[in-house]
């Protein structure tokens, strides 16, 4: 992993340890298991640590377990949901949010391992998640808040120095999820607002699929997949948070023209896609029919593409339903 030096060195946060002998032997679990903060709290741990630093409120690992389980993120009989360190650091007001669903386990090439740099050298912190190999037998999640020759750690488990200090190498090859923690204000003595897109989300929910959420939310479920970093076999949990698409921002210049032509050009793939959901010649056919008979509202003339010259999400008037209802009657002989 490249190192950060050519900066000022962020701040160390605060360090705690999981298997403190105030709170190790402490539970945190649901029913069901018997999980302790000792053998299954270092994610809370991590998040306490990062907490306390940029708060300057006394926040122990026992106090961030407690919120976990509380808000339904310990998982059972295993750690915690992915989903926790977004909501955790929000009840302080702090920004973080989960860097990509790109797995960079055994994959030291991912692009994720490098973003993740960047944002170290502007002064954010990072949690990551280690899998199997120096940091933990399974999974683990670890402080980050320094890269130079060294990956610098405050681990919630350990105080051993490859641990602490570790090999870059060994981390980007060990290393499979990051979260971003703002602590620029900290670290640079003063921050801009985050350089980071805001996007319209959707949690997950027991039962999704992510073409189930397309249907609900009206974005393709492969541009979810996309936009998250997720491949086959598209597999979602309950309480994952998914970006939907990237909020607009506001132009300071927006003018008249700017706003007609925005206006004009999402009018017509408004209408395209209108015209993509018909159910076939049948359609057509029904369409031509209310061209001819003149019972919709529009000119009747035909666009270059064929289709009739008029907004089909208009709704019927009461005299156009009724004169729909009078003439199926008509062919029909019922009047």
């Amino acid at each position: 992993m490249p190192d950060c030096r050519g900066r000022h060195m962020n701040k160390r946060p605060v360090s705690y340890l999981q298997t403190d002998s105030r709170w190790a032997k402490k539970p945190y679990r649901v029913p069901g298991e018997n999980s302790t903060i000792g053998d299954s709290g270092c994610g809370p741990t991590a998040a306490a640590m990062l907490i306390e630093t940029l708060t300057g409120k006394t926040y122990t690992p026992e106090d961030a377990c407690a919120w976990s389980v509380a808000h339904g993120y310990k998982a059972l009989k295993a750690g915690t949901y992915y989903a926790y360190f977004a909501p955790q650091f929000a009840e302080f007001g702090i920004k973080c949010w989960q860097l990509s669903w790109t797995n960079g386990y055994h994959n030291p090439k991912a692009k994720v391992h490098d973003q993740a740099l960047e944002y170290l050298k502007q002064g954010y912190y990072l949690i990551a998640l280690m899998k199997k190999g120096t940091w933990t037998g399974g999974g683990h999640f670890v402080v980050v808040w320094w890269a130079d020759n060294k990956i610098r750690i405050n681990d919630p488990a350990s105080t051993r120095d490859k641990r602490l200090n570790g090999d870059p190498a060994t981390f980007r090859n060990e290393a499979a999820y990051y979260w971003v923690v703002d602590a620029r204000a900290y670290n640079n003595g003063g921050g801009a607002s985050p350089a980071v897109p805001e996007y319209s989300t959707y949690t997950v929910k027991a039962g999704d699929s992510l073409s189930a959420i397309g249907a609900k939310t009206g974005v393709d479920w492969k541009t979810i997949a996309a936009l998250n970093g997720i491949s086959s076999p598209y597999t979602i949990h309950p309480g994952q948070v998914l970006k939907l698409a990237e909020k607009p921002k506001e132009d300071d210049n927006m003018d008249q023209d700017k706003f007609n032509k925005m206006f004009e050009t999402a009018m017509q793939q408004y209408r395209q896609s209108l015209r993509d959901n018909d159910c076939g010649e049948w359609s057509r056919a029904a369409r031509q029919f209310a061209v001819d008979q003149g019972i919709f509202a529009g000119s009747g003339t035909m666009a270059p593409d064929g289709q009739p010259n008029m907004m089909w999400e208009d709704l019927l008037t009461r005299e156009q339903c009724a004169q729909v209802l009078y003439r199926f009657a008509q062919k029909f002989n019922l009047v």
